[in-house]
């Protein structure tokens, strides 16, 4: 009887330890699930560039991804963008910052960014956005629809240790010249 009883108790805790690991589920605009535990998915988005002067926006993600804890409050879901992420394709030469959350890092990323808490059952956006650094008064990139623009790892951590990585490979969905120069008025 004892022998039966841990046996149930141990199977139940292994269960529910495991079970931290799979509270965050993340989709792409496309209807694409990345289920918890992690993955990759391919995400196309439309590119819609705007010249800066000192940056030139490339894509904003916030409305392509989006994520969701399964089940809070018991899990508490933790998110950053890992070190790693890069411009890929035509773009992986280049540098720029993607702001995340409203803070804003070098990209390609050296370092893990600050963690967005994700606490709700309700699907919220990854507030990520793209943007390439000009290198010079002029010029651009001819970036072609089914290219590869980008790759980001998302991290997620929560409040039972548990952690896993999602990889957005990111593809341009139509054709479009990226602005490699910058816009200065200054007199």
């Amino acid at each position: 009887m004892k022998k039966n009883l841990w046996l149930a108790v141990s199977v139940f805790l292994s269960l529910f330890m495991s079970f931290s690991a799979w509270s965050f589920t993340c989709k792409t605009a496309a209807g694409v699930t990345v289920p918890a535990g992690g993955g990759d998915a391919n995400v196309y988005v439309t590119l819609t560039p705007s010249v800066g002067a000192s940056s030139n926006l490339v894509v904003d993600l916030s409305q392509s991804i989006t994520c969701n804890d399964e089940y809070p409050p018991t899990y508490i879901d933790y998110v950053s963008l890992q070190s790693g992420s890069a411009f890929g394709g035509l773009l992986s030469s280049f540098s720029g910052t993607v702001d995340y959350n409203g803070t804003s890092y070098a990209f390609p990323t050296t370092s893990e960014t600050a963690k967005v808490t994700y606490n709700s059952k309700s699907f919220k956006s990854w507030p990520v956005k793209l943007n390439l650094t000009p290198i010079s008064t002029a010029g651009g990139v001819v970036i072609s629809s089914g290219s590869l623009i980008a790759s980001l790892v998302l991290h997620q951590t929560n409040n039972f240790s548990s952690s896993a990585s999602y990889v957005w490979n990111i593809y341009a969905n139509n054709n479009v010249t990226i602005p490699t120069g910058g816009c200065d008025v200054s007199g």
